[in-house]
């Protein structure tokens, strides 16, 4: 199932949530659940309050605990290769972060928006996780498809030179001799492909430089009518250049679960105190 689909559906859900919250605080009688009661389908001696500690409140609490449960499910189907058969891995994903929006949405409306001492580790650590998981999902997919299509461009730059060079046996030597030249061109020949985090800073100052000479410097082949690659040379060092960019932001990315992973341990300890303590001692 597509990412937006999950999406869609988080939206339904949580407006429900929040028109029941809102009914039974402000207009019990359009409750969800004391119509269930009219009808006989839920016990009428169910207190229905929005009020921390009440039976809605308790119902809100275990569910987004065990929403959030289920988020380790990807984690099993990723790490442990008895999982493996279980599904696409995108698919387990997706799930994933829909059960990360969706757990944290029940846990807040279970707090009734009141959250202090202990809980509010376990809160923000929440919010933190859940939110960098779902902002880090999305760049990091965007960043894969602008990849993608810059990786198509670079090699649509180089057909479209190949067909200007004249046939010969050293066509494929003359093609490649000018992408190199290209990449010179743009003071990016130090750099094979990806580049590491700390290459990154002079990358970024050769690319600059490289610009600088676009601006000034035209670029010359001699063995060629003016004009006629040319401008091919300045394209397909540009194109190749932010493919560079591109994939190293993607693998920065790659790494977000670095920052992710521990808010989410910290949520699940400090959940676990809060559920023990509440059911030890009633508060």
């Amino acid at each position: 199932m597509q990412f937006k689909y999950f999406v869609r559906l988080w939206i339904l859900l949580t407006g429900i949530v929040v028109y029941e919250h809102l009914a039974i605080k402000f207009n019990p009688e359009n409750s969800l659940m004391v119509l269930a009661q009219s009808k006989g389908l839920l016990d009428k001696n169910l207190l229905v309050s929005a009020e921390p500690g009440k039976p809605f409140s308790y119902f809100l609490g275990w569910a987004g605990f065990g929403i959030m449960l289920l988020t380790n499910f990807y984690i099993f189907r990723k790490r442990f290769s008895i999982f493996k058969s279980f599904g696409k891995l995108n698919n387990w994903l997706n799930l994933h972060i829909f059960f990360g929006m969706f757990g944290p949405t029940l846990i807040i409306f279970h707090s009734d928006f009141k959250v202090r001492g202990i809980v509010a580790i376990s809160f923000w650590s929440m919010v933190i996780s859940a939110s960098s998981g779902f902002i880090g999902r999305y760049f990091y997919v965007n960043s894969s498809k602008k990849h993608k299509e810059l990786e198509n461009n670079s090699n649509k730059i180089a057909e479209d030179i190949k067909k200007m060079i004249k046939d010969g046996p050293e066509k494929e030597k003359i093609l490649e001799d000018f992408k190199q030249r290209s990449i010179d061109y743009m003071c990016l020949s130090s750099f094979k492909g990806r580049i590491s985090f700390f290459a990154l800073p002079r990358f970024v100052l050769n690319s600059l430089w490289g610009d600088i000479k676009i601006l000034f410097k035209r670029p010359v082949i001699k063995q060629y009518p003016s004009g006629s690659l040319d401008k091919y040379l300045k394209k397909f060092g540009v194109s190749k250049r932010n493919e560079i960019y591109a994939d190293t932001y993607r693998r920065l990315l790659s790494y977000w679960h670095n920052f992710h992973l521990p808010f989410a341990f910290f949520m699940y300890i400090t959940a676990i105190i809060h559920i023990v303590s509440s059911l030890m001692f009633r508060v």
